[in-house]
C-alpha cells in the first residue's frame, strides 16, 4: 500500500510538472504577437503618414500637410500654399519621394511627377498622384478597400494592390505667380 501511494504521488507530481512545462512553453516570451498572420495597412496609417509631413521647409508657410482635406472620392486638397509655384514645387520634390514613404508597412510605388511649370491656367491647382502599395508581408485592410479616401485597386496577376490619392494643391490667393 505504501509503494502504491508513493507511485501515485510520483505520478501526480510528474503530471503537474508536465502541465507546467507545457504552459511555460506556450508563454509568449517576445511580447505580444499579432493575432492576424497578415498585418494590415489602414486608411488611418496612410492619412497619418501624409499629415505627419506637416509644414514643409524651407519656410513653414510654403505648404502645410496639416491642412489636407479629403474629398471622399480618392482625392484631397491642400489650400493656402505659397503663391510661388517654384517654392511649392521645390518644397514638394524632396518630400514626395519613394524613400520618404519606404517604411516597414507601406511604400510609395513611384516618385510622383510634379510638373516643372505651373498649370496653364494660373488658378488651376497643382495635381500630384500618390500611389501606395503594401510592403511584403502586409496588405490593405477594409478601411482602404471599402473606404473612400483612397482609390483602391485590387491585385491581379503580377500587379500588386494599390491605394491611390490625387492631391490638388492651390495657392493661397487663388493664382500662381511664377
Amino acid at each position: 500500500m505504501k509503494h502504491t501511494k508513493n507511485i501515485l504521488k510520483s505520478l501526480l507530481i510528474t503530471v503537474m510538472a508536465l502541465s507546467l512545462l507545457a504552459v511555460s512553453c506556450k508563454k509568449d516570451e517576445g511580447g505580444s504577437k499579432p493575432t492576424d498572420p497578415t498585418p494590415k495597412n489602414s486608411e488611418a496609417l496612410l492619412t497619418d503618414m501624409l499629415i505627419g509631413l506637416g509644414a514643409l521647409p524651407p519656410s513653414n508657410t510654403v505648404i502645410d500637410f496639416n491642412k489636407i482635406v479629403f474629398d471622399g472620392n480618392g482625392g484631397a486638397t491642400i489650400g493656402g500654399a505659397d503663391k510661388s509655384y517654384a517654392k511649392v514645387k521645390d518644397a514638394l520634390e524632396p518630400v514626395l519621394k519613394v524613400d520618404t514613404f519606404n517604411k516597414e508597412k507601406i511604400t510609395l510605388t513611384v516618385n510622383p511627377t510634379i510638373p516643372a511649370a505651373k498649370p496653364t491656367t494660373v488658378t488651376d491647382p497643382l495635381s500630384v498622384e500618390l500611389t501606395f502599395k503594401a510592403n511584403d508581408g502586409y496588405t490593405f485592410d477594409n478601411s482602404i478597400i471599402e473606404g473612400k479616401k483612397y482609390q483602391y485597386t485590387a491585385s491581379s496577376g503580377s500587379a500588386v494592390a494599390t491605394a491611390k490619392l490625387t492631391l490638388k494643391i492651390s495657392p493661397q490667393d487663388g493664382s500662381w505667380t511664377d
